[in-house]
């Protein structure tokens, strides 16, 4: 069994993983704010739950948002920007790898969004457990731009009555489908006569 595994089988619940994030940081854990938990997650670079090869990787660089400085994975990489590491014979994404040996296991369905915005970064701290909507929703893509939109392209509000969800899920103005809708059928009428 590896490294990972053996922090994961202590791991078993949210009061374990407290716990482990209280020895971590060596303060006690009662009625944890946000601002406490991201504290006590901002571990001590160079941890010896993960091997000195792993930290090689690691370079320490400021953030202009942030107070806590982002531990930029320097290492193999994949086309998408996310660190990558081989770790008992199987290839970890360096984030994860990281959350997984120094604060525990990650839930079913759930991924790590980087809320430095910064893909190479594997501090557990810069990182939060999320659904994947949350993740995809709190990005910069194009669905994440979408859903930010708060009126249409002709201006109308996006909301209250004007609002219609499709049957694909998707956001549509009221206004602009009847103005679609009248135009559509004055050429109708024209071409059936």
């Amino acid at each position: 069994m590896g490294r990972i595994d053996d922090v994961a089988a202590d791991v078993r619940s949210v009061g374990d993983q407290l716990e482990l994030w209280a020895r971590a940081a060596e303060t006690p854990v009662v009625g944890l704010t946000e601002r406490a938990r991201r504290r006590l997650l901002d571990l001590a670079l160079g941890d010896r739950r993960l091997p000195p090869r792993f930290w090689a990787w690691v370079l320490v660089e400021p953030h202009d948002q942030l107070p806590s400085a982002c531990w930029t994975w320097l290492g193999p990489r994949d086309p998408a920007g996310y660190g990558q590491t081989p770790h008992g014979g199987r290839m970890f994404k360096a984030h994860r790898l990281a959350w997984l040996a120094l604060v525990g296991p990650i839930k079913k369905g759930l991924q790590l969004d980087h809320l430095c915005r910064r893909r190479a970064c594997v501090r557990p701290a810069h990182l939060n457990p999320v659904p994947q909507r949350d993740n995809t929703l709190r990005g910069i893509g194009p669905t994440a731009r979408n859903a930010q939109k708060t009126h249409c392209a002709n201006g109308h509000p996006l909301s209250g009555a004007n609002l219609r969800i499709t049957t694909r899920g998707t956001r549509e103005c009221v206004e602009c489908r009847r103005a679609w809708n009248r135009k559509n059928m004055r050429r109708y009428r024209r071409e059936r006569t």
